[in-house]
């Protein structure tokens, strides 16, 4: 280290002395003290000094009236007039102001010459005096003895000098005071500054870098070691950071987590809906700004939902995770605003909104064009098939489009135009994009009309039931009858099953819908009943009112209520609720079976489950799905399926019911197979209860 750089090092902590508030404050009342100190000594230094100068002209001219006395006789001595006139020669010399002898005995004057007072008893040997002119004097008194002479002696000198001797040795003393009041204050700051300011500076330097950083402020501890009170602060101060920095390191990682919960999608580590809804408005601003195009991409998979009720949620859920992986890695670097975990200045990724829904934002687009690259490069994303657990899942896609600014000008409208396309691409069979239009909000329009009147239709009591028979093959004799139902809007008109049975599913009405089928169609039966006629009535019941936790509790109420015997009573049920071993599914399964309610599966073949679960489901009854048996008497294709189901299920010990009969050839075709039961416009189109009972006075419908 060379000289310089020592220089700049010393002041540089000079100046930090200098600044520190602190140590000003201690060398103040250290230099305060010290000088009151000083001085306190200095006023007994100064007294000493003042008759330190007394003692020494006294003594001066006690000697030279003794070198001039005592060389004389003893008689001259003794002499009042010889004495008188050597004392007179230190007059005229200056040497003395005036003298005076006084008897030994009484104290009388006994002569005298110039200026001097009278002799008091007890006066003490010099005294300093003030004369009429102002000027002082030093009155000295020797008694007989100190010059062997007859008389005692007093000489006035003069003392002016004295005044000018005590300010010059005041002037040297508060010099000295200075110099050591400083050189104490200096070192003491010094020392300050070693043990004190210099481990303070050191803890206030750290304490403000450890708030700044309050990620790891535990990485600002402090190396001041001492056995004082300031090594025990540091201590104090270094398990502070210590126990800081744990809360800080969690509660930073609870805001990360908190911030990751409430913007990004668990399963997929993409963006959800609020996240992406933020940037789709950022979006949306830049565009309105730059006079530029943007495109929002809602995406759906078809037939999710088929998937997870026949793999199961875990496969379902590693689906999405792979498709999210396939979109993400379709997407160029500008096709998006929307950021995915740990992916910062990363805009290549999707958001997910919903269960099997995405959505893409394109902030900078030229023509539709672009937006439909996009939109091409996704669907090609989903060719090949996914593999899960050894299984090939083979999807479609559906993707709605709008453009920004043009559909709309804020994130809720052009969210409705996109799932506008989105719904009119799926409507039109999907596996494909297509862009808003106006002419699709009539569509929506009128689905939003549906919706609306039907949350009220419960209310206005405008369902009603109507019953198709269910036919024993063998002999056409009616043997049980499927509830069906129909409504009849007072606005709307009446309203087909196939236009308002999925959009009260989609909204969860179906629930409240199909408990007032269920007691409805039990009141049905036992009217029946009491008709002479207890048929068998079939009720099907949606997946979502399966699942509902209380459907159980339900039927018993609707069983108990309607009085009607549980083996009259048949709930049909899709595959997809039965297929790998769905817990939940199964124990309700085998609950209705232990109250003695028969089960069927509906639509059966249409699933994409394997036909093992058939032997360990206790279900009564299998129905062949319509598609199946249209073909049966023009497709040999058809024909053979359908006498394998056949086959199959009485196999396995079941019933079978084929649905959709409409032909004379189909019923042919279906005894030649020894199906059990048949159900169709050839036996009968669904019929009110009225019509339903004067039916049943039929013995055979053909």
């Amino acid at each position: 280290m060379n000289r310089e750089s020592i220089y700049v090092r010393d002041m540089g902590s000079m100046q930090k002395l200098i600044d520190c508030r602190l140590c000003r404050k201690v060398a103040f009342a250290v230099f305060l003290a010290i000088l009151i100190i000083e001085l306190i000594i200095l006023i007994p230094s100064y007294q000493k000094h003042s008759r330190d100068w007394q003692s020494n002209q006294a003594s001066h001219i006690e000697a030279t009236v003794k070198s001039i006395l005592l060389p004389l006789s003893q008689e001259s001595r003794t002499d009042i007039r010889v004495v008188s006139q050597y004392l007179n020669m230190l007059i005229s010399e200056n040497l003395i102001e005036g003298w005076a002898l006084y008897d030994i005995h009484d104290g009388s004057k006994l002569a005298d010459q110039g200026s001097y007072p009278s002799r008091t008893a007890g006066s003490q040997k010099n005294t300093l005096v003030e004369g009429l002119d102002g000027r002082q004097f030093l009155d000295s008194l020797w008694l007989h003895n100190e010059f062997r002479i007859g008389a005692d002696l007093q000489v006035r000198m003069d003392a002016s000098e004295l005044s000018g001797s005590l300010d010059a040795y005041v002037i040297r003393i508060l010099w000295l005071v200075l110099i050591i009041t400083l050189f104490v204050t200096l070192i003491t700051m010094v020392v300050l500054y070693r043990y004190i300011l210099s481990p303070i500076l050191s803890l206030r330097q750290k304490m403000k870098s450890a708030g700044e950083d309050i990620i790891e402020p535990e990485n600002y501890l402090v190396s001041i070691n001492g056995n004082d009170e300031l090594g025990d602060v540091a201590q104090e101060f270094n398990d502070m950071l210590q126990r800081t920095g744990k809360h800080l390191k969690i509660i930073h990682q609870n805001e990360r987590n908190l911030y990751k919960s409430a913007n990004y999608d668990v399963l997929t580590g993409l963006p959800n809906r609020l996240l992406g809804f933020d940037r789709l408005e950022q979006a949306i601003k830049l565009c309105s700004r730059q006079c530029n195009l943007g495109a929002l991409v809602l995406v759906d998979v078809d037939g999710f939902k088929k998937i997870n009720d026949t793999y199961g949620h875990a496969v379902g859920d590693n689906f999405l995770k792979q498709i999210a992986e396939r979109f993400s890695a379709a997407l160029r670097n500008t096709d998006s605003v929307v950021r995915s975990v740990g992916s910062e200045g990363d805009d290549n990724t999707i958001s997910r909104i919903g269960g099997d829904e995405f959505m893409v934002i394109l902030p900078n687009i030229d023509t539709e064009r672009s937006a439909a690259l996009v939109a091409e490069r996704l669907c090609r994303a989903c060719k090949q098939p996914i593999e899960i657990e050894n299984k090939e899942i083979f999807i479609d896609i559906s993707l709605g489009i709008s453009i920004f600014p043009r559909d709309g000008l804020d994130p809720k409208t052009i969210m409705v135009c996109a799932d506008t396309a989105l719904y009119a691409e799926k409507e039109a069979g999907g596996s494909g994009f297509r862009f808003f239009d106006t002419a699709m909000n009539e569509n929506i329009a009128k689905r939003l009309e549906v919706e609306t009147e039907l949350r009220y239709a419960l209310s206005r009591e405008e369902f009603e039931l109507h019953y198709q028979p269910l036919i024993s093959i063998a002999d056409q004799s009616i043997i049980g009858v499927e509830a069906l139902l129909r409504w009849a809007n007072s606005k709307l008109g009446r309203v087909s099953p196939e236009r308002f049975i999925s959009i009260a599913e989609s909204t969860g009405l179906i629930v409240d819908i199909g408990d007032w089928v269920l007691r409805t169609a039990c009141q049905t039966g036992k009217t029946l009943a009491k008709a002479g006629f207890p048929l068998n009535i079939a009720v099907n019941v949606s997946s979502r009112q399966f699942r509902d936790q209380e459907f159980l509790q339900k039927v018993q109420d609707a069983l108990s209520q309607t009085g009607i015997a549980p083996n009259q009573l048949e709930i049909e049920i899709t595959e997809s609720l039965l297929v790998d071993e769905y817990v939940d599914s199964l124990e309700i399964v085998e609950q209705l079976r232990e109250l003695g309610i028969k089960l069927s599966i509906d639509d059966f073949g249409t699933g994409y489950s394997a036909l093992s679960y058939l032997r360990r489901v206790p279900v009564d009854t299998l129905k062949i799905d319509r598609s199946f048996i249209n073909g049966v008497d023009s497709c040999s294709k058809d024909a053979s399926l359908a006498r394998t189901i056949v086959a199959m299920a009485h196999n396995f010990g079941l019933k079978v019911v084929a649905e959709g009969v409409e032909t004379e050839n189909q019923l042919l075709f279906l005894k030649q197979c020894d199906c059990d039961y048949g159900q169709g416009y050839y036996f009968g189109r669904p019929m009110e209860l009225s019509l339903l009972l004067e039916t049943l006075h039929i013995p055979k419908v053909i």
